[in-house]
């Protein structure tokens, strides 16, 4: 099982496709960009690293560029061979959404969502089906905590019945490994495919309240961060999980409005 999803990995002789979800083979390769339909959360995590620029705000972003509208949206979308539809919640604007997949499918463009799920109502098997009518074909579902120890794990009990692949996602908060290995063991149970703990950094968005906790970071990183994620990686192969457990650093292309 490979560790740690990077360019590096992917271009060598011994990478085999499919070792990574297909969205994130083009999100290293540089082959992907990502839309940022809305600001606007039904969360508010205390180690969301959204900046406070750009939190709950209606900004909408392709990469790093500020757009007006869909149309605009779209001529930089169509630049690329795939779209990953992110940040906050971008089902609060299920017209939106719709509309890029369907442009996306229609120009033959991967298109796979980032949303926490039914954890607010919002992913329902009905919407689900629409989605994946108008060409979705991957969803990166953002675990969320009900408390600060605690991972939803209700949303993701529409993995059963989905007819595309959704995969789990979670910044790795270090002090939190148990607690994220146990939530493996059950998403392994569903028959959940990949996990993808991401690298936690430290933003304008979360700095005050992750100090408050006791975090500390070096470099605009959380430390611990990918040591825990590592920890979960080594248990889940020692215990032998059909679960792929991956781990991705804050440097990869899917934090590019953090540079603006």
């Amino acid at each position: 099982m490979i560790n740690e999803i990077s360019e590096k990995i992917v271009k060598s002789p011994e990478y085999k496709p499919g070792t990574y979800p297909k969205g994130c083979e083009y999100c290293v390769k540089g082959e992907k960009v990502t839309f940022y339909a809305t600001f606007k959360c039904d969360y508010k995590c205390f180690y969301c690293s959204v900046p406070s620029e750009f939190r709950n705000t209606e900004k909408m972003m392709v990469g790093n560029i500020p757009v007006k509208d869909i149309d605009e949206a779209f001529k930089y979308i169509k630049k690329y061979n795939c779209v990953a539809i992110s940040e906050g919640e971008p089902l609060i604007y299920v017209d939106k959404v719709l509309n890029i997949i369907k442009r996306a499918k229609d120009n033959n463009i991967y298109t796979y969502l980032f949303t926490d799920g039914s954890g607010r109502g919002r992913l329902t098997p009905s919407l689900l089906n629409k989605l994946v009518d108008v060409g979705l074909d991957e969803i990166k579902m953002s675990t969320k905590l009900k408390d600060e120890r605690t991972l939803l794990f209700d949303p993701y009990k529409i993995v059963k019945n989905s007819p595309i692949p959704i995969h789990a996602e979670f910044p790795m908060l270090p002090n939190l490994a148990d607690e994220v290995y146990d939530f493996t063991l059950r998403l392994n149970d569903i028959g959940v495919s990949y996990l993808l703990l991401d690298q936690l950094e430290f933003t304008t968005g979360n700095a005050s309240e992750m100090l408050k906790r006791g975090f500390k970071e070096k470099d605009g990183i959380v430390l611990g961060s990918e040591e825990a994620a590592f920890e979960i990686i080594e248990r889940a192969q020692k215990d032998n999980l059909n679960i792929k457990v991956l781990y991705c650093k804050a440097s990869n292309p899917k934090h590019q409005y953090k540079y603006v």
